[in-house]
């Protein structure tokens, strides 16, 4: 089996994703890091016959996905500065006074400072800490982030500091429940993505799949709601934009 040095530039990418895939996984990459690989996939799987080949062949676009979205989960106070830096040029808050604008943004800095993001667990928010399960972080970057930026958006809705008028420029329901507050995070983070870039078709597929499972129930509205609720936030971020 050829070694590291002997891999061909156009397959060097596909394993360098692989290699950080297994030691996500646990997994150790050495020196040799094909044959680290394949004798990896080869003990989990329980199939001695399989190949680097087969293993790029079915894992590739998981451990791609991967990749990109520990990127996200390193890089994401970079992310949490270019929303700030967009926050007076954004139509949804044209109408607010220059301090209310002002101090979300002084709370996005703070949460900045004080908030560590994991990997692991159940996606949620607590005690200072937001962990992305491994599931959501397997789906890809836009999916992780917009995971990431839900939960945000819920440190932000009981953030008492910020300003009720800029909750409500947020807010894109009428819903008065717990479910107001899903719809309040699921807004925060399709406008925070409309900062970054991301299409409206983008948005909802990593919102999708971010939010796959939670089921409509007492505290969770169903997909069809939310939908409506996160396309209303991207209309309003992209056509009122100044």
């Amino acid at each position: 089996m050829p070694r590291r040095q002997d891999t061909s530039d156009s397959r060097q990418p596909a394993v360098d994703a692989l290699a950080a895939y297994v030691r996500y996984q646990g997994g150790v990459v050495g020196e040799a890091a094909l044959d680290d690989i394949v004798h990896y996939f080869r003990e989990t799987l329980c199939d001695d016959t399989l190949t680097i080949d087969d293993i790029v062949d079915d894992y590739l676009p998981i451990a791609q996905a991967v990749v990109g979205s520990q990127h996200v989960v390193d890089r994401w106070q970079d992310d949490l500065r270019v929303i700030c830096s967009a926050i007076d040029g954004l139509s949804v808050f044209e109408d607010l006074l220059p301090e209310d604008r002002d101090a979300l943004a002084d709370v996005l800095a703070t949460l900045s400072e004080r908030l560590v993001v994991e990997i692991g667990g159940s996606t949620r928010i607590e005690n200072g800490r937001i962990n992305i399960a491994r599931d959501v972080i397997e789906q890809g970057p836009t999916t992780t982030r917009f995971a990431m930026l839900h939960e945000l958006g819920h440190a932000i809705d009981h953030e008492a500091t910020v300003p009720a008028a800029v909750k409500q420029a947020i807010r894109r329901s009428d819903h008065t429940d717990m479910r107001a507050a899903e719809l309040f995070a699921d807004a925060f983070a399709a406008l925070a993505l409309c900062v970054l870039g991301l299409s409206c078709e983008t948005i909802l597929d990593g919102a999708r799949q971010a939010l796959a499972g939670h089921e409509s129930d007492g505290d969770h509205p169903d997909w069809g709601t939310r939908s409506d609720s996160i396309q209303k936030t991207i209309a309003g971020a992209v056509h009122g934009s100044r």
